[in-house]
C-alpha cells in the first residue's frame, strides 16, 4: 500500500512538472514570456474546472 501511494505521488509530481515546463515553453513562444496572460488564463481555467467538478464554488472561496 505504501509503495502504491508513493508511486501515485511521484507520478503526480512528474505530471505537474511536465505540464509546468510545457506551459512555460508555450508562454515564452506565443505570449512573450511575461507570464501575466498565462497566469490570468490559468486562474480562470482553474476556477472553471473546480466549478464544473461539483457545480459549487465553495471550494474556491
Amino acid at each position: 500500500m505504501l509503495r502504491e501511494s508513493l508511486l501515485m505521488i511521484l507520478g503526480a509530481i512528474l505530471i505537474w512538472r511536465g505540464v509546468w515546463i510545457l506551459l512555460d515553453l508555450i508562454d515564452n513562444r506565443f505570449l512573450g514570456g511575461t507570464h501575466v496572460w498565462s497566469s490570468v488564463v490559468g486562474i480562470i481555467l482553474g476556477v472553471i474546472m473546480v466549478y464544473f467538478a461539483d457545480r459549487d464554488l465553495e471550494d474556491v472561496v
